[in-house]
């Protein structure tokens, strides 16, 4: 058997790695497929509605205005849908005086995710209990 301060060293790095915050197999919400994934997506979106904006001096009030001067087609996605209740969706908000935005979505697994961009910061956060 390890000496004691083995033991407690190897107690925590088991803790740890079940937890899911130090573990190899688990990966960060920036970094899983389904994060790359999502942020591919709405990209032609953000550049859409960056586009617009610059066009128009304001953001638009829904994706729908950008069609079709601004973008082809919002994206054909039936499996991942703007927020209807399920545990993958993704959205369009833009501030009241439409000054700034954001577009952001959502996913599972492992456990349950947020990636947000938002036209003030200009860059993606992601977070969540992976």
């Amino acid at each position: 058997m390890p000496p004691f301060p083995m033991r407690l060293l190897l107690l925590l790095g088991a803790s740890l790695a079940l937890s899911g915050c130090f573990n190899p197999f688990a990966c960060s919400p920036m970094g899983c497929a389904k994060a790359v994934d999502g942020r591919a997506r709405l990209q032609p979106i953000i550049d859409a509605v960056v586009a617009y904006g610059d066009a128009q001096g304001a953001y638009p009030d829904s994706v729908a205005q950008l069609v079709p001067a601004f973008l082809v087609a919002l994206p054909d996605t039936p499996d991942w849908v703007a927020r209807s209740g399920q545990s993958e969706w993704w959205y369009y908000e833009r501030s009241g005086d439409g000054a700034t935005f954001s577009v952001g979505f959502a996913y599972g697994g492992p456990g349950m995710n947020h990636c947000g961009w938002t036209s003030d910061r200009g860059d993606w956060r992601c977070s969540g209990h992976y």
